[in-house]
């Protein structure tokens, strides 16, 4: 499975109304098995990191839910890019991420962010 599979993938992902980030990471999951991607969960990288998702050659994917504090995403992101353990991070959120940051620049590993996309129907 190459990295443009996963990224595929995810930004094929149309999600109901999620609450939690737990469900967040369910969707991901679950997106993942149906399309035959293997992954191991909450993935310890050392120093106390654990990343949500590691994938098939070394692909790393953090979900974050809702509203993203990216000075603190920025820098568990460079934490994960630099543990030595991935080749590629991908940042799977619900809202917009600011690549401006400083802290995204000079990441060892390519860093891809995806925006799920909300499929929430109305009810008539």
């Amino acid at each position: 499975m190459t990295l443009e599979r996963i990224l595929e993938v995810l930004r094929d992902l149309k999600l109901g109304p999620i609450r939690l980030e737990t469900e967040l990471q369910k969707e991901v999951a679950a997106a993942l098995t149906k399309h035959g991607i293997s992954f191991a969960r909450e993935m310890k990288l050392g120093n106390g990191l654990r990343i949500d998702f590691v994938c098939q050659e070394g692909i790393g994917i953090e979900c974050k839910r809702s509203y993203v504090y990216t000075p603190v995403v920025a820098k568990q992101v460079r934490q994960y890019a630099e543990s030595g353990h991935l080749n590629a991070v991908i940042l799977f959120t619900e809202k917009r991420v600011d690549l401006a940051n400083p802290a995204f620049e000079g990441l060892p590993i390519p860093l891809h962010i995806v925006i799920g996309r909300m499929n929430w129907g109305l009810a008539v």
